[in-house]
């Protein structure tokens, strides 16, 4: 004979779907980049533990960072974790105390990039600017 179902049972199994084995495990997505495609997830979060990393092999805590990078710990933090909501001025910073040159070797491969110097040198239109018109409404 089979025992009546535990309601307290049935009650944690709709709460946490995760009990009753139905459910897929869920990607972590660090708080802040929801909305970002997985392959910018993927490299934020490379990111972000190339920073922690740096960081720790530099003997730094997260509020000495901060305070040489100008920014709270707070940012660093979001930094660390690779959210996508810190500016690029805040990872800029950090990049600049952790290693100058690697922040010069990221700017020179995006001004290098093949792509836009092609679309440079095909010298396209600037987009066209449409002017507004204004209709005059008639004085009472």
């Amino acid at each position: 004979m089979d025992a009546p179902p535990d309601p307290s049972r049935e009650l944690l199994k709709k709460l946490l779907p995760s009990l009753s084995g139905s459910s897929k495990p869920k990607t972590w997505r660090p708080k802040g980049s929801e909305n970002v495609s997985p392959e910018t997830n993927r490299a934020l979060i490379r990111l972000a533990k190339g920073l922690r990393i740096a960081r720790k092999a530099r003997r730094l805590t997260q509020a000495q960072l901060a305070m040489r990078a100008g920014i709270s710990r707070k940012t660093v933090i979001a930094l660390e974790s690779g959210a996508g909501s810190p500016s690029l001025a805040a990872f800029a910073e950090v990049m600049t105390v952790l290693n100058p040159d690697l922040l010069a070797t990221l700017c020179d491969f995006v001004e290098s990039d093949q792509t836009t110097r092609a679309l440079l040198e095909m010298r396209l239109p600037a987009a066209v600017r449409v002017q507004k018109r204004f209709v005059e409404l008639p004085s009472r």
